[in-house]
């Protein structure tokens, strides 16, 4: 019975279960066997529908058991460039995750890859045959519609990208960035919180990029943030993007620090960066315009949010930006700027909409090395050796106040060949200035330490005004191609014009701490010089949008170290013509200083004298009307210019020194008063020309008003001899007339030669000639007789007593005016008595002074 059982066994090769055992392993054995190359052509195949132009896998291993696969040798090539090239990807996934129609993969390292995105003309990215529009997905539907097809997630443990490249082309660039590691960990597309992590290593032609990026969470709003370090990114690698724009650009951007980013339908975008941005030797521009800069810093924070279905998008920026040789060159204006370093630390918050920008800032800004040149005049416009803005506020761009603004070491108009500006100034403090958008107002303006040197050239001008005119001349192309614009804009019926100007309003305006200004004049020989040492100068309640509103002035200082000067009253400088009312006094002028003026106009040289003046000047509508006093204290001047001496002799009747002599009263002084009134643009009051008028015109004037005012009521006869015959240059008084035959002085006679003693008393340089003339009544002839008589038909008798006559009458004068006023006898000088035969001739004798 046992034997015929072993004998009926089968073997275990033909029992069923083994064969169905065997069956199903073999199955999968083929299965296992073919599953790479089916994983291989599968991959292949999406590739090349998707991506590619052609791929190659050398081979792939693949655990069913453990869920990991490799892939050896993948070479991806898209347009006739490798995108991989013998790349190695290792993947770990769980098996388990299909179930719940989720992928999980736990590992994946990807070596050697290589992308090529492509944009294109029309700003759409391509990956391989892969085409990214900017509304759309990949597969042709939005994004809001594809999302709600998604109902399979992804989750990602550890994801390694190791020596790969990415190449960007497009039609103005092409550059590759290398990633040396990328490690991304933890990500999931399950909605909710996730602690995602993403650590790149990257190079950049020879710039470090590293990153260390948090994902807190990917769906339904996305949350991220990290660490990010740039080193020497070189800008000059996409100055192909910028030709249209730009012919440089260059600079090297280091960057390092904290970011954060947010982004869903409902809330929109936000992004933050705590950090500093460093570009080191930035340079770009244009053919018209460039920006340098050696150094430029930014470090603080810097945000962005916006709101879905809003044009508002919010900028907000903390923090400081520094500058350090900083150079702007504007070819047009021929202008260029440098800065040899300026900070700003802004807060400031700006809100940008379609139609409105809205600004709320505060800030403080120094600065240090101010220089702007006009280079086609090779001039020197400005300096700022320091420039201190504090507490700037801006509530908008149209409503702006600052606390103050300090700027040390000023300079105004140098010339290359100067050693020194024309302007300069210690030391300027503004207070208080609002601007609204319809003009700047500020309550103080401080200046210290000024300094300003104008010259007159041979021509004319003034050194600053025509500096300022060459530099206009040299951008008036520029300026008129501006203006042209503006006008067009201003005519436009679509924009109504301005009702009001843009206005400058101050406060108070002053000028201290031993401020100079010096005049130097070059149109006179030897050139004139002054100097004017300012103790105070005060300016307030000036407003260019109240022309009517007089501004009052206040100015004491000294004049050439010694002469005191002060200003006191009110001008209109934006009146139209501007309008003045000023008093004037200045006490202690050197004349000597004046010489080159009066050798110009007069032909003589001061060699001593002291000047005051006071004047009182009315300017209005055009029209001046101005009481000038000039009081002249030991004048003395020499003949310099024959030929202009001569001239003026002519225009006066006499010499001018002689002229001056007979205004000197007994102090060895000479008071003048000269009015001015007329229309200001045809009286010329420069000093030359008042200088000319005092000496010349007004000693004249002066002279005769005086001697009629003196010999009051005796005066009407008084005139100045002709510039001809023996009588030039002379003034002939009253003549003292005589009864026929007689020398004694009447009480009338002596009525009349008190006044003359009086003027030689209070005028110790006026000398008088005494000249006698008798006639024929003097020697008891008939009227008739003496029609017939010639001077040639007198006896030597007749000659005789008439001569005796005369000399009679001039002592009895002369002896009245010594032995009464004490007069020098020197200064009354007798004449040869002469005999006068004209008709109706009376006895006399001739005072000429």
């Amino acid at each position: 019975m046992t034997n015929n059982n072993k004998k009926s066994a089968k073997p275990i090769w033909e029992r069923s279960w083994f064969r169905v055992i065997s069956v199903f392993v073999i199955i999968i054995v083929l299965i296992l066997t073919a599953l790479p190359f089916i994983i291989s052509n599968t991959m292949k195949s999406w590739l090349l529908e998707n991506v590619a132009d052609s791929v190659s896998i050398e081979n792939i291993d693949f655990n069913p058991f453990t869920g990991t696969a490799t892939v050896y040798g993948l070479d991806v090539r898209i347009n006739d460039h490798t995108v991989i090239s013998s790349s190695r990807i290792y993947l770990d996934v769980s098996l388990a995750a299909l179930f719940k129609k989720g992928i999980i993969i736990k590992t994946a390292a990807l070596d050697k890859v290589g992308v090529t995105i492509e944009q294109t003309a029309d700003g759409k990215l391509r990956i391989g045959n892969l085409l990214i529009s900017s509304n759309k997905t990949p597969g042709g539907e939005t994004g809001k519609e594809t999302k709600k097809k998604i109902i399979w997630w992804l989750s990602l443990g550890t994801i390694a990208l190791n020596e790969s490249v990415i190449q960007y082309v497009s039609p103005q660039l092409t550059t590759r960035l290398f990633l040396d590691s990328v490690t991304l960990q933890n990500l999931t597309t399950k909605p909710g919180k996730q602690s995602a992590k993403l650590d790149l290593k990257a190079h950049f032609n020879k710039s470090d990029i590293n990153a260390g990026i948090r994902l807190d969470q990917l769906t339904p709003e996305l949350k991220a943030g990290g660490n990010i370090s740039i080193q020497g990114i070189d800008l000059s690698e996409f100055a192909g993007l910028t030709t249209d724009l730009l012919n440089r650009f260059a600079g090297l951007i280091d960057l390092s620090g904290k970011f954060s980013v947010s982004s869903s339908p409902d809330k929109g975008l936000a992004a933050n960066y705590t950090g500093n941005t460093t570009i080191n030797t930035l340079n770009v521009g244009t053919k018209n315009f460039a920006i340098a800069s050696t150094k430029l810093k930014w470090d603080g924070n810097l945000s962005f949010k916006n709101q879905p279905d809003s044009p508002l998008k919010i900028i907000k920026l903390d923090g400081k930006l520094n500058a350090k040789e900083l150079a702007l060159d504007l070819a047009k204006q021929n202008l260029s700027i440098q800065q040899q370093e300026i900070s700003l630390n802004p807060q400031l918050s700006l809100q940008i909409t379609n139609e409105v920008t809205g600004l709320n800032a505060t800030m403080n800004i120094q600065a240090r090395g101010t220089l702007i040149r006009d280079t086609a005049n090779e001039l020197t416009l400005l300096t700022i050796n320091d420039l201190d803005v504090e507490g700037v506020q801006a509530k908008s761009l149209k409503r702006v106040t600052i606390n103050s603004i300090t700027v040390k070491e000023t300079g105004l108009i140098q010339k290359q060949a100067s050693k020194s500006p024309a302007i300069a100034i210690g030391e300027s403090i503004i207070t208080d200035l609002n601007y609204d958008g319809n003009g700047l107002a500020m309550r103080n303006v401080v200046m210290g330490k000024l300094t300003a040197s104008f010259v007159r050239d041979k021509e004319g001008s003034i050194n600053v005004i025509s500096d300022l005119q060459a530099s206009d001349e040299a951008s008036k192309e520029f300026g008129a191609k501006r203006g042209a614009e503006i006008r067009q804009t201003q005519a436009s019926p679509e924009k109504a014009p301005s009702s009001q100007s843009f206005g400058i309003k101050i406060s108070e305006l002053s000028v201290e701490d031993n401020s100079k200004i010096r005049f130097t004049d070059k149109t006179v020989s030897p050139a004139f010089e002054s100097t004017l040492d300012i103790a105070t100068l005060k300016i307030t309640d000036m407003d260019s949008n109240k022309p009517d509103q007089a501004a009052t002035i206040k100015l004491d200082g000294k004049l050439n170290n010694y002469a005191t000067l002060a200003v006191d009253g009110s001008l209109n400088p934006f009146e139209k013509p501007p309008g003045i009312d000023l008093k004037i006094n200045l006490d202690n002028l050197n004349m000597v200083t004046l010489s080159p003026y009066t050798v110009s106009s007069t032909g003589y040289l001061i060699r001593a004298g002291q000047l005051d003046f006071d004047s009182k000047i009315l300017i209005s509508d055009g029209r001046i009307n101005a009481k000038n006093s000039f009081f002249m204290k030991k004048l003395r001047m020499d003949e310099a210019d024959a030929t202009i001496v001569r001239k003026n002799t002519g225009s006066i009747g006499m010499p001018l020194d002689k002229a001056l002599s007979m205004l000197r009263d007994k102090n060895d002084n000479i008071k003048l008063e000269i009015p001015i009134d007329g229309k200001l643009n045809e009286i010329d009051i420069g000093i030359g020309q008042v200088l000319s008028t005092v000496l010349k015109k007004a000693t004249t004037v002066g002279m005769k008003t005086y001697l009629l005012y003196a010999f009051q009521p005796y005066g009407a006869l008084i005139m100045v001899g002709q510039a001809v015959g023996k009588q030039a240059g002379k003034i002939n008084l009253d003549p003292v007339v005589f009864e026929a035959g007689d020398s004694v002085l009447s009480s009338r006679h002596k009525d009349y030669l008190g006044k003359l003693g009086k003027v030689m008393l209070d005028r110790p340089k006026i000398d008088v000639q005494i000249c006698a003339y008798t006639t024929a009544t003097d020697l008891s002839l008939t009227t008739g007789s003496s029609k017939e008589k010639s001077p040639a038909g007198l006896s030597q008798r007749q000659i005789d007593k008439l001569r005796k006559l005369g000399s009679m009458r001039q002592k009895a004068i002369k002896d009245y005016l010594v032995s009464k006023f004490k007069i020098n006898d020197g200064r009354l000088i007798l004449c040869a008595p002469q005999y006068d035969d004209s008709n109706n001739a009376k006895p006399r004798v001739e005072l000429l002074i």
